[in-house]
């Protein structure tokens, strides 16, 4: 069923269409927003790779992804696209902002237990993604099974993609991302320490 948009959604990077089945199961359709998200099919791959890899790898919730393209493959020509489970859960905006307030400020009556629960899974969230070692640094994608590092569902065999590279070319023009390929060529970091770029 999708009758409306009262369940869409738009974030900073992604719009977002949710569905539900006649069977009750709920899944949402990602899509980059346009030219606020430079390299988009660059972008869905990688994340359909990282959230393979915290599936497979972690315990920690994150959505099954259900199908997804490249924006060639979008026989609509809206881009490239996720389509994925709802993870159901409490938003920490609910429990940790002060009510009715425009301000984001947290709330004075958090009690102690409340508090530690959420830093405790937190902690316990950042201590399996730190736990994930790569041979190189870069961003997943798909590739080749035998391309892959043993027992991983994605290669690094594509350039990092992080949030401040493409805030550069997003606000300033600048391009600081290059082929990786190229790196190969002339290192710029040792590629032996255990170190990934999400």
């Amino acid at each position: 069923l999708h009758e409306s948009d009262e369940h869409d959604r738009s974030g900073s990077y992604n719009w977002i269409i949710q569905f539900i089945f006649t069977n009750g199961e709920e899944w949402i359709v990602r899509f980059p927003k346009g030219p606020k998200v430079k390299h988009p099919d660059e972008k869905v791959e990688a994340e359909v790779s990282t959230l393979k890899l915290i599936r497979d790898k972690t315990d920690i919730p994150v959505p099954e992804v259900k199908a997804w393209g490249s924006a060639a493959e979008n026989k609509f020509g809206l881009g490239p696209f996720i389509m994925m489970s709802v993870i159901k859960g409490i938003d920490l905006e609910s429990i940790l902002r002060t009510p009715d307030s425009k301000a984001r400020l947290m709330r004075q009556d958090i009690g102690d237990g409340v508090a530690a629960t959420i830093y405790r899974q937190i902690a316990r969230f950042m201590l399996q993604l730190f736990k994930l070692d790569f041979p190189r640094i870069g961003g997943l994608s798909k590739s080749p099974i035998s391309q892959r590092a043993v027992g991983y569902a994605a290669a690094i065999d594509s350039r990092p993609f992080t949030w401040r590279a493409h805030e550069a070319l997003v606000l300033g023009g600048v391009d600081t991302y290059c082929t990786f390929h190229d790196l190969g060529a002339t290192p710029l970091v040792n590629t032996n320490l255990p170190f990934y770029v999400f």
